[in-house]
């Protein structure tokens, strides 16, 4: 991108704004909210990040950097996986910025500290820049790469955007509720700006009910947003009066409306999102990896 052309010098995270590592979302799910993203292209990165952190009271995003607290001299090691494999990277703290013709003011490309006070956006994103080789390289993914990368297990990716036929809404509920039930990481990617969400950010998808309203079978699908600058605005979003009590009670409505969660028809959700990504999480797996090194077949084609 051209505003990586821009970049004039580089500063520590604590310089910018005095902060710590985690912040208090992983910990409080109140404030489990607010991701600033930078000037580049790849909410596709820290966006499935943020869903990895909702796994496991943000244990399996803790394992990720080392060590666990902000380091004093600002260096850390990133656990991140190259196509299967464990791959760390070492990186510090220090941040580009950029300033704009004719002005002696500096603003941060990359992830800015989130509302919760944590850093971690940042240094994830670094980590990921080096690995690929600079920040312009992250400019643009897919969801399904994101969370392989994070997590090094098995990661399927659906693409309805390419294949309607292929995903009517039976289908995409069925896929839903098959991860609900065996708590996987899901996230799901926008095709276009939809009732205040932005396209392109990757959202967690959390489960999927079916409720009673009106007498009618309705089903809505629960998801988490974790973007600072969006709410979803369209049918069932937090202050919609389609809430009533009764319907409430039906999907835990306190639980599952923290800071950042809402519901949509699986109408709205089939229509709006293009991309189903899931991590393939099983607390009983032992993973085991071994490096094999394949030759071309000798023969020839006459």
């Amino acid at each position: 991108p051209q505003i990586i052309q821009n970049v004039r010098k580089w500063e520590r995270a604590q310089v910018i704004q005095d902060g710590t590592l985690w912040g208090t979302g992983l910990s409080d799910p109140e404030e489990a909210f607010g991701l600033k993203q930078g000037l580049i292209n790849n909410a596709w990165l820290v966006g499935a990040a943020s869903a990895v952190g909702e796994a496991a009271d943000g244990n399996l995003l803790k394992r990720l950097i080392i060590p666990t607290e902000y380091a004093p001299d600002g260096l850390f090691e990133v656990q991140l996986y190259m196509h299967g494999k464990p791959y760390r990277v070492t990186i510090d703290d220090r941040l580009p910025l950029y300033s704009g013709a004719g002005t002696d003011e500096h603003a941060t490309i990359s992830f800015e500290q989130s509302e919760d006070g944590s850093w971690w956006p940042a240094i994830l994103e670094k980590a990921f820049a080096k690995m690929v080789q600079n920040y312009a390289r992250t400019d643009g993914g897919l969801q399904f790469e994101a969370l392989r990368t994070l997590t090094g297990l098995p990661t399927v990716a659906h693409l309805p955007m390419y294949f309607k036929e292929q995903y009517p809404e039976e289908k995409i509920a069925e896929i839903i509720a098959n991860a609900e039930a065996k708590s996987h990481i899901v996230t799901a990617g926008l095709l276009k700006d939809h009732e205040g969400l932005s396209a392109g950010h990757p959202y967690s998808v959390r489960g999927i009910n079916k409720v009673q309203v009106n007498g009618e079978e309705v089903t809505l699908v629960r998801l988490r947003n974790p973007w600072a600058k969006e709410r979803y605005a369209g049918p069932y979003a937090p202050l919609d009066p389609a809430w009533t009590p009764e319907l409430k009670a039906q999907v835990n409505y306190a639980e599952s409306s923290k800071k950042g969660g809402f519901w949509m028809t699986l109408t709205d959700f089939s229509e709006a999102f293009g991309q189903l990504a899931i991590a393939h999480t099983e607390d009983s797996w032992q993973v085991s990896r071994k490096e094999v090194k394949l030759e071309k077949p000798k023969h020839s084609v006459k």
